[in-house]
Formats: C-alpha cells, sequence, structure tokens
C-alpha cells in the first residue's frame, strides 16, 4: 500500500532520447565493425590455451582481439573518408579549372571580336576618305573644264581653242596620279599632253588661273601678266 509521500517521491530518471538496448544491439551486429570484432572474438576464444594459460586469460585476449579488430576497422573507415575527401578536392579543383580556362577562352573571343569590329571600322573610315577625295578631285576637275570652256568662249582670245585635259592627265599634272610607265606593255595608251599656247591667255577671275595647265601665261584684266 503507498504511503501519504509517495506521491511525492521521484522515481528513476530515463533518457527520452536514449535508443532500446534491442535497437542497440541491432546496430551493432548491422555494423561490419561489429561483426568484424566478433568474429575475431571467436576466433580467439575457440584458440587452444597455452602452457599456464587460464580460461580468464583467453578470455580477456579475445576482447582485447575483438577491440583491435574494430580499431582497426575504425581506420580503414578513416583512410577510405580521406581518400574520396582528396577525390572530391580534385574533382573541385579539376572543375576549377575548366571554368578558369572558359573564362580565358571567353576573353581571347571578346579581343578577336574588337579586333574585327576595329578592322572592320578602319575599312569604313577609309572607304568614306577614298569616297570623300574622289568627290572634291571630281569637283575640282569639272572646275578646271569650266574654266576651260569660259577660257574659249573669250571673246578677246587668240589663237586656237584649248583643249581640256583628260582626268587622268589632269591629275597628273595637279600632283594627284602617277604618270603611266612607258615600258609597260599592258599600259593603256594615252593621248599626247597638249602644249601652253605660246601667247597669253586673258583671264578674269583667280579660278580661271589655277585651272590652267603648268607653265601657261596668262594677263589678268589689269594687264599684268604672270605663269602658271
Amino acid at each position: 500500500m503507498a504511503g501519504p509521500f509517495d506521491f511525492f517521491t521521484p522515481g528513476p530518471w530515463t533518457d527520452p532520447q536514449a535508443q532500446p538496448m534491442g535497437q542497440a544491439i541491432s546496430d551493432f551486429f548491422a555494423d561490419p565493425r561489429g561483426r568484424a570484432a566478433l568474429l575475431q572474438m571467436g576466433l580467439t576464444a575457440m584458440s587452444p590455451q597455452g602452457w599456464g594459460d587460464t580460461t580468464s586469460g583467453q578470455i580477456a585476449r579475445a576482447v582485447g582481439s575483438g577491440g583491435e579488430a574494430a580499431t582497426r576497422g575504425e581506420a580503414m573507415d578513416i583512410r577510405k573518408s580521406e581518400a574520396e575527401s582528396k577525390q572530391d578536392l580534385r574533382a573541385a579543383q579539376a572543375t576549377t579549372a575548366e571554368a578558369r580556362a572558359g573564362s580565358a577562352g571567353m576573353s581571347a573571343e571578346l579581343s578577336r571580336q574588337r579586333l574585327a569590329n576595329q578592322s572592320q571600322l578602319l575599312d569604313i573610315q577609309r572607304e568614306r576618305t577614298s569616297a570623300s577625295t574622289a568627290i572634291g578631285q571630281s569637283r575640282l576637275y569639272q572646275a578646271y573644264r569650266e574654266a576651260v570652256q569660259k577660257r574659249n568662249e573669250n571673246v578677246l582670245r587668240t589663237g586656237p581653242p584649248e583643249k581640256p585635259l583628260g582626268l587622268h592627265e589632269w591629275k597628273v599634272q595637279m600632283g594627284l596620279a602617277q604618270a603611266e610607265s612607258q615600258g609597260d606593255e599592258t599600259a593603256t595608251p594615252t593621248a599626247p599632253a597638249v602644249t601652253a599656247p605660246r601667247e597669253p591667255v586673258r583671264v578674269q577671275t583667280p579660278a580661271e588661273a589655277a585651272g590652267l595647265p603648268v607653265g601657261t601665261p596668262y594677263v589678268t584684266p589689269d594687264g599684268r601678266r604672270f605663269t602658271r
């Protein structure tokens, strides 16, 4: 019969997270290290006793052999974990190296693209410059032809009409192109250059004087003589 103070007496303390004894034994037999320790212990216990050996000593040796087997299993597990860690480290290093190589390849490709874009821009600028130069030369040549036409239409002009130079001859005379080689058989024959008239040409504007061939004498409206 319980006394009046039995309800206040604490009972034995038990750990709520403690593993049941049956589960612990099952886990021990499921662990390869536990099975190796039991096997080593059984083999040592079944070995014949030596001279002067006792049963308790043989049991102690069996327990010690089982502990050594468990320790060897733990050491093997540690070495296996270290090997796996090293393998993971090498794999991570290889992945990092591949990423760096890919980044270097992308940088090289971007550099090639920049160089190609710069080359295209330079080509476009050269084409624009060539087009602008050609347009400017065409305008100057048209001004030269107009000046020759005005001189030929001058009623005060004496002598035969002046024949304008061709575009290539005009460029050669103005120093904008080189004369074709006479020894080149494939060169296209050009018309002979027109010699400047001996009599001075009367010009009305400086533009007409600038359009005259080099070495041509001319007279300004005020009567002064010059040579182109």
